[in-house]
């Protein structure tokens, strides 16, 4: 009887001891989701780069999806679960979105009724993120001034949803902080989007 007792005692210390060990040295990640697209030319240190570099020392998984680049895709690949969307939109501590400039921009002729489209689908989406996802979001918009309309519209869903928003106001206003006037980012307009978002979080 005092055998078992006394086994019974070690195996009871044995497991409070590894109990301490896991409380000690266990680290929980930190789940870091891009989305979009990050306005890359292929050889700078972008702010995706940077952003996983600060974060190091958060036991960060970086996740990124960087298709497709049309809105209404976005909306359809979170209802399809493309990518395992969900899971990271769930699970992440960080997320940023980058909507890109390519969509309205290949439009020769912009009308109402595009662009009615495509602020309804930007607020849809958004609104699905922001419900799966109550951590940091961040939105990435370059649009220039040319769709002022477009722009204000996009802050003020953000606003509304509580999504920090990150524009030419940020990145900076003239030339120096792009590639040949495209929206091509060179490495200080990366640096800004990284210490802004850094800023926030």
């Amino acid at each position: 009887m005092r055998k078992r007792y006394k086994l019974l005692i070690i195996i009871f210390i044995s497991f409070i001891l590894v109990l301490v060990i896991y409380l000690l040295c266990y680290k929980p990640k930190y789940t870091y989701l891009f989305i979009g697209a990050n306005y890359n030319n292929l050889s700078t240190y972008d702010f995706n780069d940077q952003l996983k570099y600060n974060l190091k020392d958060q036991n960060i998984v970086y996740k990124e999806i960087l298709e497709p680049f049309i809105i209404d895709e976005y909306r359809e690949m979170l209802v399809n679960n493309k990518h395992n969307i969900n899971y990271y939109l769930k699970n992440a501590n960080l997320i940023v979105i980058s909507i890109g400039t390519n969509e309205l921009t290949n439009y020769k002729d912009l009308d109402s009724s595009i662009i009615i489209e495509y602020l309804n689908n930007m607020y849809q989406f958004l609104c699905q993120v922001r419900q799966l996802n109550h951590n940091d979001i961040f939105l990435i918009n370059l649009y220039s001034s040319d769709y002022k309309l477009i722009n204000q519209k996009i802050k003020k869903y953000t606003t509304e949803l509580r999504i920090h928003y990150i524009d030419e106001n940020v990145v900076g206003l003239n030339n120096s902080f792009y590639i040949k006037d495209d929206m091509y980012l060179n490495n200080k307009g990366h640096e800004n989007i990284s210490k802004y978002i850094l800023s926030k979080i």
